[in-house]
Order: C-alpha cells, then structure tokens, then sequence
C-alpha cells in the first residue's frame, strides 16, 4: 500500500513540475528602451520603391527625451541605395494606447534614436 502511495505521489509531482517549466517557458523579457531625443512617431514606416525609398506616413504624436518605450515590430526596408531600419514602438507607461513607427538606424545593433534602459 506504501509502495502504490508513493508511486502516485511521485507521479503527481512529475505532472506539478512540467506543469511549472511549461509557464516559465511561455514567460518573455520586454526590453525597454528611451528615446534619446524628442522624436515624431509616426502612423507607418516609408514605402519600398523599386529603386528609392518613399517618405513615412504621419506624424500621429512626439515624444519627449527619456520617454520609455517597448519596440512591438522591427521592420527593414532596402532599395537599390540604401537600408533603413524602421521599429513600431509603444509607450510604456502610457494611458492610452499610443503607437506609431520611429526611425531606428541603418545598423541592426544600435538605435539612433532609442538607448536601452533596462529589461523588464
């Protein structure tokens, strides 16, 4: 009778345990940045050309220096002459729902705009 205890008491606890790794697994960082100067955010990225590269969209609000924010999507956008790198941000701490495209650079490692605060 022991040995059947201990044996679905074992059991259980395998269950518990891939249970616990599976929710950690799904857990993500969000890397949060700050802009590094006051910045248009803007309604969409430029438009791929076949040989330049069409200006962005609106400008939907601006954000002052050291606003934080979470880059939601990175998108690149290549022509002929050049590469950009465009990312679609949200404000952190916002009320509403504000957000919109920033610039980021031409290099993938480093924003022009955005500097890295921290991870959340």
């Amino acid at each position: 009778m022991v040995t059947k205890l201990l044996i679905v008491v074992f059991a259980l606890s395998l269950s518990v345990n891939s249970f616990a790794q599976q929710i950690s697994s799904d857990y993500k960082t969000t890397t949060v940045y700050i802009t590094a100067t006051d910045i248009n955010v803007r309604e969409t990225p430029p438009e791929k050309g076949l040989i330049l590269i069409g200006g962005p969209g609106k400008v939907v609000f601006e954000l002052k220096k050291d606003t934080p924010v979470i880059v939601v999507e990175k998108k690149v956008i290549e022509s002929v002459f050049s590469k950009t790198i465009w990312v679609k941000i949200k404000v952190q701490n916002s009320k509403k729902e504000e957000e919109g495209w920033i610039y980021w650079g031409n290099d993938d490692e480093k924003s022009v705009n955005l500097r890295l605060k921290g991870v959340k």
